[in-house]
């Protein structure tokens, strides 16, 4: 942790994340059924940045707020952003608090941002508690607030992929620990990088509701083994990146599968609205993608065969379609 020169006045820097595999099996519905879970992600240089400075009692209300919304309260259970009230009741932290937050992408659009909230304001709420905390304690701490205090529908990936940053592979064990496996395919990210892009699909979406599906679905032995394959792609796919040349159109037959399976997860994940974005990139080129995060609007990844195709897409569509390009960043939540 940096030092801190002026601690009433702290802004953090939490990157957004991109879920490759594994996505669904980092829920506690289905780590409690099949005794672990595992997803491989990877974190992009688009981000939450949350700032919180103790201001003084001249202003007429204790905690102000800006976000989306603009929030003026007395008490934190008056306030209304879940995130917010649940960090400042979990962190107990008397002062009078002014907290706001700009992000790179909206909410809802499937990036984990939410997560990336939580991290970067749990990592400022450490500071005014003058404790510090490893990226393993800041990811743990904010999934107990999402997960057992918020009673969030939501998983882990999120939470950990912000707080520690980087290509990784995280597994989550039903006892409550997990494991973190850095992964080292850089000719993989490069490519990655070069023929990838984020489109919009014109939708944002509260995630809780096609989540509390996903975590229902659980009880169902054909959906818990849709998930299972969703974690065995993850291995394979590194696994086989080991003895195959061609890493990239191994991600491209990866992803196609693991696309096919999430699409079985739930209605939700996909619906009529957007079969026209998904031909469109399939009629210009596009050779493997899917809906990010827990579905129903956000971003879609499109991932072409190179970065020509990808140049000649965004030639074509920059103007008609918002695109969002990206780079992999492989650093965690910092305090600037």
């Amino acid at each position: 942790m940096p030092r801190i020169l002026n601690k009433n006045l702290i802004i953090s820097k939490t990157p957004l994340r991109i879920s490759l595999f594994g996505g669904g099996s980092d829920l506690p519905s289905f780590i409690i059924r099949n005794g672990q879970g595992s997803v491989v992600n990877l974190t992009i240089n688009k981000f939450v940045y949350s700032v919180i400075k103790i201001h003084g009692t001249i202003f007429d209300k204790k905690y102000r707020l800006n976000y989306f919304n603009t929030e003026n309260v007395n008490h934190f259970s008056e306030i209304k952003n879940n995130i917010i009230r649940g960090a400042i009741k979990y962190y107990e932290i008397p002062d009078p608090l002014y907290i706001s937050t700009i992000s790179d992408v909206p909410s809802g659009t499937g990036l984990g941002s939410s997560g990336a909230f939580l991290v970067g304001l749990c990592s400022l709420m450490n500071i005014i508690k003058n404790k510090r905390v490893t990226k393993a304690q800041l990811a743990s701490e904010a999934s107990m607030i999402d997960i057992n205090l918020l009673k969030s529908q939501g998983g882990y990936q999120d939470q950990f992929a912000s707080a520690f940053g980087g290509f990784n592979k995280f597994t989550f064990y039903q006892n409550g620990n997990f494991k973190k496996e850095k992964i080292n395919l850089n000719n993989f990210i490069k490519l990655f990088e070069e023929s990838s892009v984020l489109v919009f699909t014109g939708k944002t979406r509260k995630s809780n509701k096609i989540l509390s599906v996903q975590n229902n679905n659980m009880k169902n032995s054909n959906k818990k083994s849709l998930v299972l394959e969703l974690l065995n792609l993850g291995d394979y796919f590194l696994k086989s990146s080991n003895s195959r040349k061609d890493i990239y159109q191994l991600y491209i037959e990866c992803m196609n599968e693991s696309w096919k399976i999430k699409k079985e997860l739930s209605k939700g994940i996909f619906d009529n609205s957007m079969e026209g974005l998904y031909s469109l990139l399939k009629k210009e080129g596009m050779k493997t993608g899917k809906i990010l995060g827990a579905g129903g609007g956000g971003f879609f990844l499109a991932s072409f065969l190179n970065y020509e195709e990808k140049n000649f897409f965004l030639s074509k569509y920059r103007k008609k379609l918002k695109i969002l390009e990206f780079n992999f960043y492989d650093k965690g939540s910092q305090i600037l």
